[in-house]
């Protein structure tokens, strides 16, 4: 056994109940839906949170890649919003994402947002047009085959899963197929827009994170994790989540950001004189330092960090934490 230079050595029993063969890579499972009914855009956010999470949000090019809409064009989670001072369109996860506008958006009246797939860009329309949507349900997406207002496909979406789609990056590559607008979740709120869907208590069981929203030390967030189970799948297990450095910073960003404290536990331990993952995942983060102090031997990730890097704490601290199912 490997000596350690920063204190006595410790072999917990913990290490081995996973069940995960050490070479496991990233944890973070993203997918999306499809829903073959036009609606407006808030039906689609209404049925995307009514059955699933809300209307989708894109945050990396691997979820673009991971969504085939074949020539369809919907609504997304972009709306104007109106207020005393104006107004302004925003996205329904009220983070601020980069908008591909068609052209001449300033003189185009509307006050809905719908993705066009062949040009990739986000076009205005009226919120009374009926147009297929797309909603987010967690980390998954589902298209919806219905014409609907956006109004509609807001309360669709909201109503069956989370909310209407928000788009980021590269996103619109997954719309290259299609030539049916769609809704997404962004509408003008004032002069400004938005997306629709913003910060709420919501936890999706059927999500591959799980926030819990309890304060524990790092040992009982990680027998808390493990001893979940699911009530739609008996095969489901959890453990407290590992990450690579190519997982998906923004949508773990989104989970740290609904927790109760300002930092969730992770599955990061220092042991015997090694960091480790304690689901026998890859350690690949290379900044972690080789003799920590007394007691600061578990990681978390905090709602204060703008890149999801990973720092350490007394392991006795009462925290949030993130589970996955595997």
């Amino acid at each position: 056994m490997k000596s350690s230079l920063c204190g006595p050595l410790i072999l917990l029993l913990i290490l081995s109940s996973s069940g995960v063969g050490a070479g496991l890579g990233s944890v973070v499972d993203i997918s999306y839906k499809h829903i073959k009914s036009p609606l407006t855009w808030e039906m689609a956010q209404n049925y995307c949170r009514r059955i699933f999470t809300d209307l989708a949000t894109f945050y990396s090019p691997s979820d673009v890649n991971s969504v085939y809409l074949n020539r369809y064009r919907s609504w997304i989670g972009l709306h104007k919003e109106t207020s005393s001072s104006g107004s302004k369109w925003v996205w329904s996860d009220r983070q601020t994402h980069h908008v591909n506008w068609q052209d001449n958006v300033k003189n185009v009246e509307g006050d809905c947002a719908s993705v066009t797939h062949p040009d990739k860009k986000i076009y205005v329309r009226d919120c009374g047009d009926r147009l297929f949507f797309t909603c987010r349900s967690g980390a998954s997406y589902v298209f919806v085959l219905e014409a609907k207002t956006w109004s509609e496909a807001s309360a669709y979406c909201r109503s069956y899963h989370q909310d209407l789609v928000s788009l980021s990056g590269d996103i619109f590559a997954i719309f290259l197929e299609r030539d049916i607008p769609t809704w997404i979740g962004l509408h003008k709120d004032g002069a400004s827009w938005k997306w629709s869907w913003g910060d709420s208590n919501y936890t999706n069981w059927s999500d591959n994170l799980v926030l819990v929203k309890e304060n524990g030390s790092w040992q009982e967030a990680l027998e808390r994790c493990r001893g979940l189970r699911s009530s739609s799948d008996s095969n489901l297990r959890y453990d407290l989540l590992s990450l690579q450095p190519a997982d998906n910073q923004d949508f773990i960003r989104t989970k740290i950001m609904q927790a109760d404290t300002e930092e969730v536990w992770t599955g990061l331990r220092f042991l015997a004189g090694d960091w480790l993952w304690v689901n026998g995942a890859d350690m690949l983060y290379t900044d972690l330092p080789s003799c920590p102090a007394p007691g600061q031997h578990c990681g978390i990730l905090s709602k204060s960090s703008s890149n999801s890097s990973m720092e350490i704490r007394d392991c006795s601290e009462g925290k949030n934490f993130l589970c996955y199912s595997y």
